[in-house]
């Protein structure tokens, strides 16, 4: 039999016919509505039980949030608690603190003003037993030195001829005993040549400036011997002055007494002026370093029954500076009056630019400003300024009169010199003299200074003002003639001086005449200052 070839769109038909068949799933037996109903029910059953799972999760994660809240709300204070009691504690260390230093600060405070008062009540004690030493006690103390300085110089001559002694039998009693002869030049020439220092040739010639020194050193007045002589009677001298002549009179005193750095500080204090001059007045202090006084520290004084003696000992100057950039280079005193009491008010009339005149003034009670009414113009005409206008300062007026074209100032000499960024500025002549160290120390400058050495007058002193002006005398003519003392001089110096000691001087005038002297000018301008001169 034979079977008909099927096609191929047949054959693939069949296949697809297939696989469709095969895809069919068995149908599922339909449920009941009971079963349809208990699924349901079970379905909801499921959804619900999730929901409430889900529910409790975001309970508990709710309530685990609330609790790190409050935990770390509770850290929180706890740590704000902790940081308030260090706090706390740090300021209670602090206080405490405070009070042990403000209590021991109190302590030492009262421990210095009890050592002040021990040895001002020391030193009260000292000068009263110095004061109610007479002359004949004066005169045994002179004759215990005298008898302590024979018993040493008898001392020293016995031992001098024991060893004299030696020399002459030593050798002798040496071949006595025959004991080895001792060399004692050799032994001194071996150590010498051990010793490197030793061997400098002695021979070679000292420098020419060593020379010269030497030569001033024989030349120049014992001063050691002046300072014995002057303390032999009496060791009693007490100084003060101002702050800034501390320095001068303070090292003064050590080379005319003799005294080291810790001893003049029981001799020397600084104060201010008016206190000086109390001390003075009061016989606390022998010599005060200071300006002339004021009338009412003359008054106090002849309330006291004192005489003061101010005798001049070194030189200054009261000067008036302007801006660099100010074209007027002097002034005379009539134009400076008129700028200060308000006359003179623009530049363009004293020669200068068409600028109006910043005078500046200085502080009420100041030293400068006293200077002004004292020198220039009283202090009832001087016109009125704003307080701006009144500088307390040295430095700040400098700064001021920099930065003004058309200011004026005034202060010392010394400041002025010792004043650093003062480039901006120009000092000007006054009558046609500039100050410099030259026109102030011949006071050839009109508005010259001078510092005084003031001491009272006592009942023995008679000759005071013969001894200041016959050594201001002398020391004017040397400097006038510019050549070294004569022995002519040098003779009529002794003559002069020997009719002074006919009646002998306090030690506070010998001190005065020192400072007079060539060596205590020296030292004047070694500290800065000019020293005093006369026309």
């Amino acid at each position: 039999m034979m079977f008909k070839k099927k096609s191929k769109d047949a054959i693939i038909e069949e296949e697809t016919s297939e696989k469709k068949e095969k895809r069919k799933k068995p149908k599922k037996p339909k449920l009941t509505p009971h079963e349809k109903a208990v699924k349901n029910k079970k379905k909801v059953e499921r959804a619900a039980s999730a929901k409430v799972k889900r529910a409790e999760a975001k309970v508990k994660k709710a309530e685990q949030a609330i609790k790190n809240k409050e935990r770390a709300a509770a850290n929180k204070i706890k740590e704000k608690e902790k940081k308030e009691a260090n706090k706390i504690k740090a300021e209670e260390k602090k206080i405490e603190k405070q009070e042990k230093k403000k209590v021991q600060k109190q302590t030492d405070k009262i421990k210095k003003q009890e050592e002040k008062a021990k040895r001002k009540a020391e030193k009260m004690q000292r000068k009263a037993e110095l004061a109610a030493r007479s002359p004949l006690q004066k005169k045994i103390d002179r004759r215990l030195q005298m008898k302590k300085f024979l018993l040493v110089l008898l001392i020293l001559l016995v031992l001098a001829g024991i060893v004299g002694a030696g020399i002459k039998f030593g050798p002798k009693l040496i071949e006595k005993l025959n004991l080895p002869e001792i060399h004692f030049a050799e032994i001194a020439d071996n150590i010498k040549s051990k010793l490197p220092f030793f061997n400098k040739d002695d021979s070679e010639e000292k420098p020419e400036e060593e020379e010269k020194e030497e030569e001033a050193a024989a030349d120049a007045p014992d001063s050691e011997a002046v300072t014995d002589s002057a303390i032999e009677d009496d060791t009693t001298l007490y100084i003060s002055g101002t702050s800034v002549l501390e320095d001068y009179y303070s090292e003064a005193l050590i080379k005319f007494l003799g005294l080291n750095k810790k001893e003049i500080k029981e001799h020397s204090t600084a104060a201010s002026t008016n206190e000086s001059y109390t001390n003075l007045i009061n016989g606390d202090q022998q010599v005060i370093f200071s300006a002339l006084p004021t009338e009412k520290e003359t008054k106090m004084a002849e309330l006291a029954g004192v005489d003061l003696h101010p005798i001049p000992i070194l030189n200054g100057g009261f000067v008036f500076f302007v801006n660099r950039d100010n074209p007027v280079k002097s002034l005379t005193m009539t134009q400076l009056y008129n700028i200060y009491s308000g006359t003179i008010t623009n530049w363009k009339q004293l020669g200068g630019n068409n600028e109006p005149i910043v005078a500046y003034q200085r502080a009420e009670n100041s030293g400068s400003q006293s200077g002004m009414h004292r020198y220039v113009i009283n202090e009832n005409e001087i016109m009125k300024v704003s307080e701006e206008m009144k500088i307390s300062d040295t430095k700040d007026i400098i700064k001021e009169v920099s930065a003004n074209k058309g200011a004026i100032g005034f202060s010392y000499y010394y400041y002025m010199t010792n004043q650093k960024n003062s480039e901006n500025i120009k000092m000007i002549a006054v009558n046609g003299v500039k100050p410099d160290k030259k026109t102030i120390e011949s006071s050839e400058y009109p508005l010259t200074t001078y510092t005084y050495a003031i001491v009272t007058t006592e009942e023995n002193i008679k000759s005071l003002e013969a001894v200041i002006s016959s050594v201001d005398d002398k020391v004017s003519s040397m400097r006038a003639s510019g050549e070294a003392i004569t022995s002519d001089s040098a003779a009529g110096s002794e003559t002069s001086d020997a009719a002074l000691e006919a009646e002998p001087l306090p030690l506070k005038l010998k001190f005065v005449k020192w400072i007079l002297s060539d060596e205590g000018q020296t030292l004047a301008e070694s500290k800065g200052f000019i020293r005093h001169g006369s026309k």
